[in-house]
């Protein structure tokens, strides 16, 4: 079921980021579709390639925070889903249940000290590049932003077999199987379109900027990142 929410949390932010893609001319409709198809291949190897198996090492957590805080900034993409894609999420929910238990207590106090540390690093930078990517090559960054999440989408498949192998880490694609529609599955797809209805309509709910109000934030940004 958390899987199917966050798959559902994903559709729904593909449409919303692009719906803020200007497509009014057939050059800007092919350059879109190129950065889709990049940010696809980005995701592709980020799932295939950047996956951690076992205990990340320190560098490893480094970069984790890293990347996992630029989904702070990121419309429709949460921390624990790029957690997830690179196979540290259920190691970092541990340690804090570790502390509260008394159990290797330095370890983990360190360990979530490394990941913070890189947290603040990407959020100082990756705000700073986000902000210039946006003023200046708006319709791209939005396009390979969605293209990522789209690529992003067969590792939360909800419906997954858990297979366990001893040769290594479970490839992710081994994972999947088409349900069978039961009680449950029905469950699952109704979450799923619940989660992706719902941020549809917040966005759509929530009060929205006038044309000149829009500009004039639009150049405060700038300013501010100058």
């Amino acid at each position: 079921l958390t899987y199917a929410v966050f798959f559902g949390l994903i559709l729904g932010s593909i449409f919303i980021v692009y719906n803020m893609v200007d497509l009014n001319t057939k050059g800007r409709w092919f350059g879109s579709l190129a950065c889709v198809v990049a940010g696809i291949l980005c995701s592709y190897s980020i799932i295939n390639v950047t996956a951690v198996s076992g205990i990340p090492s320190t560098v490893e957590m480094f970069f984790c925070g890293m990347i996992a805080i630029c989904a702070t900034v990121l419309p429709g993409i949460s921390g624990s889903m790029v957690l997830l894609i690179l196979g540290v999420y259920h190691h970092f929910m541990h340690l804090p249940s570790q502390i509260l238990d008394g159990v290797e207590v330095g370890s983990s106090i360190s360990q979530l000290a490394v990941f913070a540390g890189g947290a603040v690093l990407g959020l100082v930078a990756f705000s700073r590049l986000l902000k210039y990517l946006l003023s200046t090559r708006r319709n791209e960054s939005l396009s390979v932003l969605g293209g990522i999440m789209a690529g992003a989408l067969p590792v939360l498949w909800p419906f997954q077999k858990h297979v366990e192998k001893w040769d290594g880490p479970p490839a992710r694609w081994e994972l999947m199987y088409t349900p069978e529609f039961g009680g449950f599955e029905i469950l699952v797809i109704l979450s799923t379109v619940a989660a992706a209805v719902g941020i549809i309509l917040l966005q759509r709910l929530s009060p929205s900027l006038s044309n000149e109000d829009q500009a004039s934030a639009d150049q405060t940004d700038v300013e501010l990142a100058e």
